[in-house]
């Protein structure tokens, strides 16, 4: 089945979650023009901004041991430590508005993994969560959820107030595999495909969201050892 959200009173604790893959697949026919394709074959990642944080507010300055690296063919982010994070941002795009982004993702290890779109500034996005198995939240991970900011005012900023949802049943998902991942943002509505499969179907009902902006990754350790989580493949379209 699919599920279509609606927001109708800004309350961040309603949400939406699906419990199993929807059938409908991601075998879409595309039309819309190729607005940005990478696939880190020349082992750079060109035009991609990166911050860091302990918690606290994003700064420029690396903190020792946090790296981005696409030496390798993809686009990889180590955090070696508890409570250290780390945001990658593309230059390009801040006037993209209907697309589709695709790309994939190898979640080697980690809990915290997030893919952002429609990206104007720290005040105005939407991201997209790709959260493993913890055992703090044993009742509520493993689990790939959407949250957003707009004008400062954050819905689901963090994993516990996520407003759309699908869980996973076996504990093991979302680490030691490479996930296909498609976002579709067009208008007000936002699909999610893992692995082929549409698994959140969100309706905004309200202005308040960003309609345009860039691409970008997070990494954030938190309570768990470390972050291992590379990038891959990624090609945005035109929608």
């Amino acid at each position: 089945l699919d599920y279509v959200y609606q927001d109708t009173d800004d309350n961040a604790s309603d949400f939406l979650i699906q419990t199993a893959p929807n059938p409908q697949n991601s075998g879409d026919i595309y039309t819309g023009s190729l607005l940005y394709s990478e696939n880190f074959d020349s082992n750079q990642a060109q035009d991609w901004a990166t911050s860091y944080t302990y918690g606290g507010a994003w700064q420029i300055d690396p903190i020792p041991g946090v790296t981005w690296d696409a030496s390798q063919g993809q686009y990889r982010l180590i955090v070696p430590a508890k409570d250290q994070g780390s945001k990658s941002i593309y230059q390009g795009g801040y006037d993209w508005q209907d697309y589709t982004f695709s790309l994939d993702v190898a979640l080697n290890d980690g809990v915290d993994r997030n893919i952002i779109f429609r990206y104007q500034d720290d005040q105005n996005y939407y991201s997209l969560g790709l959260r493993g198995f913890w055992h703090h939240a044993s009742n509520d991970t493993p689990v790939i959820y959407l949250a957003k900011c707009y004008q400062g005012v954050c819905h689901g900023d963090s994993y516990w107030q996520y407003f759309a949802a699908y869980h996973f049943s076996n504990p093991q998902a979302l680490n030691n595999e490479v996930a296909q991942i498609k976002i579709k943002a067009v208008g007000g509505r936002t699909q999610v495909f893992y692995n082929e499969n549409l698994v959140i179907d969100y309706t905004e009902t309200k202005e308040n969201y960003s309609n345009s902006g860039t691409i970008g990754f997070l990494g954030w350790s938190g309570g768990y050892p470390q972050v291992d989580v590379g990038f891959d493949n990624l090609t945005v379209r035109e929608e």
